[in-house]
């Protein structure tokens, strides 16, 4: 009972403070948004792209050495 009440008590308070600060985050933005140029919100922008992108996984080719296949096959995997 106890260590469950933890947890409940650790998630609530995470909740708590994560919105707590998406807010903060927002509420700066809209103060800055006015005072940027248009070169500095760009910025900002690809910023959040670069942010936001994800490495393509498919695209890694197999090895075509015997020891390599190995290797690659087992990190591969999802017990790894």
């Amino acid at each position: 009972m106890f260590i469950g009440s933890f947890f409940l008590y650790n998630l609530f308070l995470g909740v708590i403070f994560g919105e707590y600060k998406k807010e903060k985050i927002k509420r700066i933005k809209l103060m800055y948004k006015e005072e940027m140029t248009e070169d500095q919100l760009e910025w900002i922008d690809m910023i959040k792209l670069i942010r936001a992108a994800e490495p393509d996984y498919e695209a890694v080719t197999y090895p075509k050495m015997r020891c390599r296949r190995k290797v690659h096959d087992l990190v591969s995997t999802n017990a790894f």
